[in-house]
């Protein structure tokens, strides 16, 4: 029997005034042009040649040039396959339940569950099947590209930077963040103006408000830890900033503290302290000049070892360039020396011990020694200056000469007396010999 044609506008099927939901079935290929349904739609191919609008449509195919959803169209869409130009919907389930596939020019959807996928294929791809976001885990979520994982957050929230697997930095404790990579490196650029690059360490002694920290807080620290063969936990060195004082409003005392850990043990020790004011301690954390060095007795200040010798040297340097050295060993600041005690300046300027902020011994460059005088003109000039209120008498003494020995006991001398500018010679504390104001040498007499 032939197949007839019916042709209408228009067909409302109700009962008793209300709109009912029809079944219609042998519909062999596709339903085409606009259809418009209160009710729903369904069936196993559903093709809309311009739009498809209703409440809930139904079917193993869909194809259409526009899906509009929520307000102005489909709450809910399932079916096997939807492919078109524009789908907008409130909902959209695929998988064993719905869609294996939504392919379109722009496609928003609001809620749904993706796949876990994997580096290789990612559930959500971006650009190529191989790069996009993947979850490998229970509660984890990764971006990969070129097929490899790259970035991670585990369930714990930790953000890992080519590596899936936290380490503990301390003892049962990992970090928040962590990066790692075959060379290790990381950087911070700034450019276009003339500020630097900045790593901010912000310390609060509460988690949700700006409470202010106290004194011996620590604000910040850097530690450089190793593997030792069974973990990563203990630090060869540290840098801390900690709290200096009390912190006030625009008020932030701190120091700086650097730490080494010694060969065998298993903390830091702190080797050298800033203060907030300034003051540099080494070996000391409690330092009170610009620059305090504390050390046992038998440590040097400052060891130097050049050109093979070997010896301890301690050095001051001002502003003026003046430079003071104190050594002991096998060698000297300028060199030539062997296995001797020395002090004494490091570049062509004078030696001068003084007393009262007064200079009693100068030693000049070229060797000359002066007692009492600071420019002495022999290599040995001593003057001693008289008391300008002090009347100088006969047989005073201005000074004198003394040769000692072994024992301390004095062997000889030599007095110079003011009354005749004699110069006197003694030997077991009596005069021996003279040589008086005219030139004559006396001796046995005076």
């Amino acid at each position: 029997m032939p197949y007839g044609q019916i042709k209408v506008d228009e067909i409302t099927f109700t009962n008793a005034g209300v709109d009912q939901t029809i079944s219609v079935s042998g519909v062999v290929a596709s339903i085409s042009g606009n259809i418009t349904a209160t009710g729903t739609i369904s069936g196993n191919v559903i093709r809309g040649g311009t739009l498809v609008s209703g409440a809930t449509v139904t079917g193993t195919a869909g194809q259409f040039g526009t899906i509009t959803g929520n307000t102005a169209g489909f709450t809910t869409v399932t079916g096997t396959t939807v492919t078109g130009t524009t789908a907008q919907f409130t909902t959209v389930t695929g998988g064993t339940a719905g869609f294996t596939t939504i392919t379109g020019g722009t496609a928003t959807i609001t809620s749904g569950v993706f796949a876990s996928g994997t580096a290789a294929a990612p559930s959500v791809s971006v650009g190529t099947t191989d790069n996009g976001i993947y979850s490998p885990g229970a509660d984890q979520v990764a971006v990969a590209t070129n097929g490899t994982g790259r970035l991670f957050i585990d369930s714990s929230g930790r953000v890992l930077v080519g590596t899936s697997s936290a380490l503990n930095v301390e003892p049962f404790v990992a970090a928040q963040v962590q990066t790692e990579a075959r060379y290790g490196y990381a950087s911070i650029y700034r450019a276009n103006d003339a500020g630097g690059p900045a790593l901010y360490f912000i310390k609060s002694r509460a988690a949700s408000a700006a409470t202010v920290v106290q004194s011996g807080d620590v604000l910040g620290e850097i530690r450089f830890q190793g593997a030792d063969g069974g973990d990563y936990e203990t630090p060869g060195g540290t840098i801390k900033c900690e709290v200096d004082g009390t912190p006030g409003a625009n008020d932030m005392p701190g120091r700086i503290v650097l730490a080494t850990t010694a060969d065998g043990a298993s903390s830091p020790t702190e080797r050298l302290r800033i203060t907030s004011a300034g003051l540099v301690g080494i070996g000391t954390s409690s330092p009170s000049a610009n620059l305090h060095v504390a050390a046992a007795v038998s440590d040097p200040i400052l060891f130097s070892n050049t050109s093979g010798s070997a010896y301890n040297t301690a050095v001051w340097q001002n502003n003026n360039n003046f430079k003071m050295a104190v050594g002991i060993g096998g060698g000297s600041v300028g060199g030539g020396l062997s296995d001797v005690a020395y002090i004494g300046p490091v570049s062509n300027i004078p030696l001068n011990i003084q007393t009262n902020n007064t200079a009693r011994i100068s030693i000049t460059a070229g060797g000359n020694v002066g007692i009492g005088t600071t420019s002495p003109s022999a290599i040995l000039d001593v003057k001693v200056a008289s008391d300008a209120k002090l009347l100088v008498q006969d047989g005073n003494t201005t000074g004198n000469v003394k040769f000692n020995a072994v024992n301390n006991a004095v062997s000889a001398n030599v007095n110079l007396e003011i009354s005749a500018s004699n110069t006197q010679f003694f030997n077991g504390g009596s005069e021996r010999a003279r040589i008086d104001s005219s030139g004559r040498l006396l001796v046995g007499t005076s």
